[in-house]
């Protein structure tokens, strides 16, 4: 990959930063009576991927209703039930259960001295989240979760507009996430670089690639 143009980074965060397996698993643990809502919200979150509901408050009200409708539940239920069980657990799970990729860390102290970075995620709670994982939150200039912006990836406008306050113009962004369809899909629309990290051996090259640019731009400066 050509380092050169690379300006400023915008990592995903669940399935890049850290091996996702088994997630909604240990998320659920024993609260088994939830799994109907939790099936209603992912196939919820893949009918709205990309529509454009302009603002978290507009996003919430779409989202609590439908899944309300499709689970047999009151909306109250729904948003309880979202921020108050489902995110406290995932949060918890994280912590007990994974950790971020190999060389992550040491890499991310490396890159935060010559680049801009940020984290953006489907989810919320991205800094709750990224402290689970033991990733210090200081090497980002920004997180966020797609939701807070009234739309899911791959939308191209929550890039744009990280890139805006990252200070870099779009092709000079690189995009790295676990997911073409999402992730990549939306760092084309936006005219971004994108890295795919498909596997183990994706990562490590990513690594590579990045050690190579610190050490490129160290020399520079």
């Amino acid at each position: 990959m050509n380092t050169q143009n690379i300006e400023a980074l915008i990592f995903d965060l669940d399935g890049t930063l850290y091996d996702k397996k088994n997630i909604v698993l240990n998320t659920l643990k024993s609260h088994w009576r939830e799994i109907p809502i939790l099936h209603a919200s992912n196939r919820l979150r893949k009918a709205l991927k990309g529509v454009d509901l302009e603002s978290s408050e507009k996003f919430h009200e779409t989202f609590y209703s439908r899944i309300a409708g499709t689970a047999g539940r009151r909306k109250a239920t729904i948003e309880h039930w979202y921020q108050k069980k489902f995110y406290p657990r995932f949060i918890r799970a994280l912590k007990k259960k994974y950790r971020a990729r190999n060389n992550l860390i040491p890499t991310l102290e490396k890159l935060q001295r010559i680049l801009p970075m940020a984290v953006f995620s489907d989810y919320s709670y991205v800094p709750e989240r990224l402290h689970a994982l033991k990733i210090p939150k200081e090497y980002f200039s920004f997180m966020a979760g797609s939701e807070e912006y009234g739309v899911l990836k791959p939308s191209a406008r929550p890039l744009l507009e990280i890139a805006a306050k990252l200070g870099v113009s779009p092709e000079k962004v690189l995009v790295v996430g676990d997911r073409d369809d999402t992730d990549g899909e939306a760092a084309r629309m936006a005219g971004m670089m994108f890295y795919h990290i498909a596997g183990p051996e994706h990562w490590d090259r990513f690594i590579e690639d990045m050690l190579q640019l610190t050490e490129e731009r160290g020399q520079n400066g």
